[in-house]
């Protein structure tokens, strides 16, 4: 299920197309307290996995393990989408 929210640019990642590394630039609307970012490669596995909160605002992820191609990036609360993006890593 997906949240419609009028701003619904609350995952940045940073630099795209990436390399080793890839920081992931995020806000939580007020009304979330704590949810989840999942990272999927191309064919919807789940990468990795990460709970947040508003203590911080980026997640610095290691691609070491990741191929080359896109992969997308989720933010879910409760089992619901509150936003999406995706990047590529590239070497």
């Amino acid at each position: 299920q997906d949240v419609n929210y009028d701003n619904n640019n609350f995952l940045t990642p940073y630099p795209n197309p990436a390399g080793n590394y890839i920081t992931i630039a995020y806000s939580l609307p007020s009304s979330i307290k704590e949810a989840n970012v999942y990272i999927y490669d191309i064919e919807g596995r789940i990468v990795k996995s990460y709970t947040i909160d508003h203590n911080y605002t980026e997640i610095l992820n290691d691609t070491q393990g990741f191929g080359n191609g896109t992969y997308l990036c989720y933010i879910n609360s409760n089992g619901m989408k509150i936003s999406d993006t995706k990047f590529i890593v590239q070497r």
